[in-house]
């Protein structure tokens, strides 16, 4: 779809030329041509060069810069310009703009801080959306409508109190209905009027750095703070399909997105409206390579398995809002693009074009650095990347990623597991499915990742870590899965409540019990100082391994021991189980193992399935394969600052980067190459 679309592989990124003037407008393209640039966002903050005044438009700043980039054959993406609310629309209306959780009302002054339930605010991105639209409408060069940009931040104000009550009536119908559901009766909390449920804030039920600890931040009645971030992912998908059916109004056939990195909210709900999932990927210096990759995977799975995306920002040098902010060391630019397309991207497009002299962002990194040239390392190697892409170009339409296994990341899950109070403080729902899908990742086996509502019957191997909030629809799919023969591999924290946060009866891990084969009479908690040690069977090597975070107290129902505790008045119990059940398997993982003893697990997991890596490579080598009909792309990178040596198979050419001699190919560090097998 997007290169169809754009008909190229889209590569460059935001620009903001209303904060130059004109003569470096012609100076700026003339640079994006040197740089290889055939792609811009615009507009993204620009609602009031737009719309000076209330009823006023004038697009004659915008008409200059469209025209300028069509001449120059520069493809448009139009952003809606709805994330930066006016200073005079915040002041003559003040209920656009946002309350935070501790009731502190915002005036303008920053981004994305407008309230997606204020009657003011939908009815002006309406207006102003339309009237872009309509005059727009006949522009072919603008292949794809941006709207608002980088959403994450929850309004709490009196419209959104409003809005959430008539979203609750809809979803539970009564009173009676809704107390049962949420178990108000906990505390004495019973509601008896619509009226007196608000949202979860400082002044109703959040207690922020509670007994004094910095950063303990405890929901009381977690239910309704779960309830609240659904309602307000919804509420946000509202606003950008008021924005979508506004463009569809005069271009119906319009592509829209909106981009986001992710944050607090169900970017599942979220991206609903958009044509085509665009993540910005900005990858802290020190963290594990799986990361990126995972999130990249998230978003090549939100729409349906498989389905690729658009990177619609990254940063060409340096990520200005992080505390400490190095430079990308040589090759890193070319890295992180090629590795997003070998996970199903579409795209490289960064932020931002021209580097600001002044604001929040003047030291972000960009094409054009404030020297105002291209002769410098970051312009020589985007013009190596924007050569590479061409080469790709050809190739990379209707290729995907297929898997033959699938990671269950779920964002009720992720609100159920970080939101509560529990017996653990130290929960990252995203760390936590991250540390398992390290594996894959570093052995270079492609994953999908899934909702906890998809269909498993397509997949070989399925790991759902900490699947603390499970549906009982979903449940019931994974006794099916299981049952005709497909290998499910989850951990302590899982299928242990409902979505209101109700935990199951029976005991723990509740609906998986069963297919499990097992119980949890008790889960112990241990400090970050604190661990036991496994000893696992012949099954699993036999090795012992270090455990902590939590530890199950299991007693099997016809599960087997894989491993037992060694350490602490539970030793000799077991910890790693595996059930035959129908005709697949389930194993459990009651404590979190350090990654050897993962490792092992999912090694034998993965004995007797048809899984199996892209492509054998040494540590710190990470390849992606895309296929299509008539061929397929090999995409490999060194996260490693060390020179790798891989063995390529017959039947790979060299199409980009480094290329193999004698079927060896030798990738300096943070080195990268595509292949082309037809």
């Amino acid at each position: 779809m997007i290169i169809e679309q754009f008909g190229c592989i889209p590569f460059g990124g935001d620009y903001c030329p209303e904060q130059w003037d004109e003569a470096t407008w012609q100076e700026d393209i003339r640079l994006m041509q040197e740089l290889g640039v055939n792609t811009v966002t615009i507009n993204v903050h620009s609602w009031v060069m737009n719309q000076p005044a209330e009823g006023v438009f004038d697009y004659s700043k915008l008409d200059k810069i469209v025209d300028l980039l069509t001449d120059a054959g520069i493809r448009i993406i139009m952003g809606t310009a709805t994330t930066a609310v006016p200073n005079w629309m915040g002041k003559k209306y003040p209920e656009i703009m946002m309350t935070d959780i501790n009731d502190l009302h915002y005036t303008t002054g920053r981004r994305e801080i407008y309230c997606t339930n204020s009657p003011d605010y939908r009815r002006e991105i309406k207006t102003a959306v339309e009237h872009l639209a309509e005059h727009y409408q006949n522009n072919q060069n603008i292949k794809l409508w941006h709207m608002a940009n980088e959403v994450g931040i929850v309004c709490y104000c009196d419209n959104c109190a409003k809005a959430y009550r008539r979203y609750l009536r809809k979803k539970f119908g009564t009173l009676d209905n809704l107390n049962e559901q949420w178990t108000t009766a906990f505390w004495g909390h019973t509601y008896t009027d619509w009226e007196q449920i608000d949202p979860p804030k400082t002044t109703t039920e959040f207690a922020p750095n509670m007994n004094g600890i910095d950063g303990f931040d405890c929901h009381f009645r977690s239910t309704e703070a779960i309830e609240y971030l659904r309602f307000f992912s919804e509420s946000l998908r509202e606003c950008y399909e008021i924005e979508r059916d506004a463009i569809h109004k005069y271009i119906p056939d319009a592509l829209v997105t909106n981009n986001f990195q992710f944050r607090t909210l169900d970017y599942r709900r979220v991206c609903a409206a958009s044509s085509v999932i665009a993540y910005d990927s900005y990858p802290a210096p020190d963290e594990h390579p799986a990361k990126s990759a995972m999130c990249y995977d998230i978003c090549r799975g939100l729409h349906a398995p498989g389905k690729n995306f658009m990177l619609m920002e990254m940063t060409p040098s340096q990520a200005s809002w992080a505390q400490t902010v190095p430079v990308k060391r040589p090759g890193e630019v070319e890295l992180i693009a090629l590795k997003g397309l070998g996970h199903g991207a579409d795209s490289s497009l960064f932020f931002q074009i021209r580097k600001n002299r002044s604001g929040f962002e003047k030291f972000h990194g960009a094409m054009i650095d404030h020297c105002g040239h291209v002769n410098t390392r970051t312009g020589r190697e985007l013009q190596s990347l924007a050569k590479k892409l061409k080469a790709i170009e050809p190739y990379l339409s209707e290729t995907h990623v297929h898997a033959k296994v699938a990671v269950i990341l779920d964002f009720d899950t992720m609100y159920g597991v970080e939101i509560p109070c529990s017996i653990q403080k130290r929960m990252n729902y995203m760390n936590e499915v991250e540390y398992y899908y390290r594996y894959f990742n570093e052995r270079n086996i492609a994953v999908d990742i899934l909702p906890a509502t998809a269909d498993l019957s397509g997949y070989s191997l399925v790991v759902a870590p900490m699947l603390y909030m499970l549906p009982e629809s979903f449940g019931q799919e994974i006794t099916r899965y299981v049952q005709s023969g497909g290998s499910f591999v989850t951990t302590y924290y899982s299928g242990m409540a409902d979505l209101n946060d109700c935990l199951y009866p029976g005991g723990y891990p509740g609906i998986l019990k069963d297919v499990c084969g097992l119980w949890v009479e008790e889960t112990d908690a241990l400090t970050a100082n604190q661990h036991n040690r496994v000893k696992t069977d012949s099954a699993l090597g036999g090795q012992d391994y270090s455990c902590g975070f939590m530890c199950d107290v299991i007693h099997l129902t016809g599960a087997k021991s894989l491993g037992v505790y060694a350490e602490d008045f539970y030793a000799g119990t077991p910890c790693i189980c595996e059930n035959s059940f129908g005709a697949g398997r389930a194993i459990y993982i009651g404590t979190k193992l350090e990654a050897g003893g993962v490792d092992a697990v999912l090694d034998y997991a993965v004995q007797g399935t048809d899984v199996a890596p892209v492509l054998a490579a040494p540590a710190g080598v990470e390849i992606c394969l895309r296929e299509g009909e008539k061929h397929g792309l090999l995409f490999l990178v060194n996260n490693t600052t060390d020179s790798r040596t891989v063995a390529i198979p017959s039947g790979w050419e060299a199409l980009a980067g480094e290329a193999p001699e004698n079927g060896v190919l030798i990738l300096s560090g943070k080195g990268s190459a595509v292949l082309l097998r037809k």
